[in-house]
């Protein structure tokens, strides 16, 4: 699976341990001492060159051994297409959804005789009836791929994804699209509890072990808290 792509709203909301964290994950020597916005810069940096390196090798990288015949019927696998184009998403959790996709052979003839390359188009909305997104953001994504982990910015509650290509001249073809999907909100209970404070905690959280798992977020990661 190719690298996780992110933008700078999505590294801003991220704290700097996170961060350093997450340059250390890509072999990117960031010095202990470097101030959080040089930190964003040269993650940014490093996902632009991702990005370039991604939109150079896109269709053509398909490959014959790679067509799965859908009239065979002793195929005993799975058919790594079924000649649809279509997106879906699985959220794993608040933070992260899983994206997967087919596309047609069709599809995939037309896209290379245009020099298309693919592209998901995520848009996040306040609410379910806005049809004015909060933000859209879009990543590259290689043609030999048809799944991607994607990050949901922090207080985002609905958000949907297009599956679209670009030719040369950069027009833009919607191939497929999610519906709005609504991300489960944080409890306020939740929310509210910080190690030091006097809480009410249920039953049903002391049993969960919520009060455990609060106390060691706020000793490896205490920037979340500074707020």
């Amino acid at each position: 699976m190719k690298k996780q792509i992110l933008n700078s709203q999505q590294l801003e909301s991220m704290s700097t341990p996170d961060l350093i964290s997450l340059a250390d994950d890509y072999g990117i020597d960031i010095p202990d001492d470097l101030n959080r916005c040089f930190v964003i810069s040269e993650l940014i940096d490093y996902f632009e060159e991702i990005k370039s390196e991604n939109s150079k090798n896109d269709l053509e990288e398909l490959k014959e051994e790679d067509n799965v015949d859908l009239n065979n019927e002793n195929t005993e696998s799975l058919p790594k297409s079924y000649n649809d184009t279509t997106i879906d998403v699985l959220l794993r959790n608040p933070s992260w959804a899983f994206v997967y996709w087919d596309i047609s052979e069709a599809e995939i003839k037309r896209m290379k005789e245009e020099g298309s390359s693919l592209f998901l188009q995520i848009a996040f909305f306040e609410n379910s009836e806005t049809e004015k997104p909060l933000d859209v953001i879009e990543t590259s994504v290689a043609a030999n791929i048809n799944e991607e982990y994607i990050m949901i910015p922090l207080d985002v509650k609905f958000f949907s994804i297009n599956l679209i290509s670009k030719n040369e001249l950069n027009a833009e073809n919607i191939l497929a699209s999610t519906e709005r999907i609504e991300i489960d909100q944080e409890s306020d209970l939740i929310k509210s509890l910080k190690p030091g404070m006097k809480s009410n905690y249920s039953d049903a959280v002391k049993l969960s072990g919520m009060k455990d798992l609060i106390y060691s977020h706020y000793i490896n990661h205490r920037q979340s808290f500074s707020n």
